[in-house]
């Protein structure tokens, strides 16, 4: 998408700005100014993206790391934090309801009645805040490591004598002498789960306030690796594997050995409900996240949503400009020792260039060893190629350069298999 306008809408070395919220009732842009990280709000007309004039600045791009956005209908709440130096950096902002879009309308919060934190949602007409960070009571002394909610319909999250019984704050269990961290809060289902570096629970409501249930004692990788709507999240975790999150626990996924390619400290991690996607970048490498499984993209999201049914996004494309496909390891269950011959692919792949199609085998040759791997060959035009190998398992991987308007199928695979060592045979075998 372009964006014409107000502030720099391209994606350059200050990943992972810039970024578009897609709220009830407006489009948020965070975008750079010069040197600062600004808000805007941006309209759509057809095929064409304005920002209209500034709406308030959040603060210098160098000490911002992540910024929420929660939205409440007729306003929103946005918090945004990061390192000045080596000191932990707030703000939290919120959107002024009744004024005219071409006008300043996002200011800094009254920091007396609402905490500073490190991310912010709705619950229910509640605003819950994590990772806090005040000077005043009654939130002082709580820190990182904590959760603060606002009364109902209110963003005043005073609690105790004289103020709304249904605000409240807690302590999350993984505080260890203040070294804790809540990087993440987002609804689910009749919860609010809460996901920080040691821990993730979720809260409850009971009458006037909220309980607890954890969910294990792993924490998440950074503060942007986690994302989702009321059904479903998913995350990274501090081990570098994928895992889903729905209302009814937390589920492993896995996919370490691609998310360990990433830089940890850079990862986002963006989720599309329409399609039902999650984008996982660090600015360099990019995957996306199915209901068919993992892939990589080319393109870096900062941002994704659909709107007016339109898939829409800001993007930066990486050097990577080849489609790729690889099978699991492989052993047509025996592990004895075998040679491929050949192998077969019903794959057809339509583009507007002559562009040809690569394969490769890889081979383990001990039980516990490591996969050796060959050099990539052409298919010839029966989809065949040869390239004798003997091992245990294999993987088979297949690429071809990227074409954006290509269409490419893949039918089946066929692999011709010797047997060298039939000692562990019983039966016969088809491969």
């Amino acid at each position: 998408m372009t964006i014409v306008g107000n502030g720099d809408w391209t994606v350059g070395t200050d990943w992972p700005w810039p970024q578009i919220h897609f709220t009830e009732n407006y489009i948020v842009g965070i975008a750079l100014d010069g040197t600062d990280l600004k808000v805007y709000e941006l309209y759509c007309n057809g095929d064409d993206w304005y920002s209209v004039g500034e709406k308030g600045r959040i603060g210098p791009v160098a000490r911002i790391l992540n910024v929420d956005v929660a939205s409440f209908g007729p306003y929103y709440i946005i918090a945004a934090s990061g390192l000045n130096g080596t000191v932990p950096w707030y703000k939290m902002m919120q959107r002024q309801m009744g004024t005219s879009l071409s006008t300043e309308t996002v200011y800094p919060v009254n920091a007396n009645i609402m905490p500073y934190g490190r991310t912010v949602c709705n619950f229910r007409q509640q605003a819950i805040i994590g990772g806090l960070s005040s000077n005043v009571k009654p939130w002082l002394g709580l820190g990182e490591c904590s959760v603060a909610w606002s009364g109902i319909g209110t963003n005043d999250c005073r609690y105790g004598d004289g103020q709304d019984k249904t605000a409240g704050a807690m302590k999350m269990p993984w505080d260890e002498n203040g070294h804790g961290k809540v990087y993440k809060v987002l609804p689910i289902g009749n919860a609010v789960r809460v996901y920080g570096d040691r821990g993730i629970l979720d809260l409850v409501p009971t009458e006037n306030s909220f309980g607890r249930r954890p969910h294990g004692g792993m924490g998440i990788i950074n503060e942007n690796a986690c994302a989702g709507d009321e059904l479903i999240h998913g995350f990274i975790s501090n081990q570098n594997d994928f895992w889903l999150s729905t209302e009814e626990g937390v589920k492993k996924l896995g996919y370490r050995k691609h998310l360990e390619t990433l830089t940890n400290d850079r990862i986002i991690v963006k989720y599309e409900p329409v399609y039902r996607r999650f984008y996982i970048s660090d600015g360099t490498l990019a995957f996306i996240l199915s209901e068919g499984g993992l892939y990589s993209t080319h393109q870096c999201m900062t941002s994704i949503g659909v709107f007016k049914g339109t898939l829409a996004g800001i993007t930066k494309a990486n050097a990577d400009t080849k489609i790729r496909l690889a099978t699991t390891e492989f052993d047509v269950g025996n592990q004895s020792m075998k040679t491929v011959e050949s192998v077969e692919f019903g794959a057809n792949y339509s583009t507007s260039t002559d562009i040809t199609l690569t394969a490769a085998l890889s081979t383990k040759y001990e039980y516990k060893g490591d996969f050796i791997d060959l050099d990539y060959v052409t298919l010839n035009e029966r989809g065949i190629f040869t390239q004798k190998i003997t091992g245990r398992e294999f993987k088979l991987k297949m690429q071809a350069t990227y074409d954006s308007d290509g269409e490419f199928s893949l039918n089946n695979i066929r692999t011709k298999i010797k047997f060298s060592d039939k000692h562990n045979i019983r039966g016969r075998i088809s491969a």
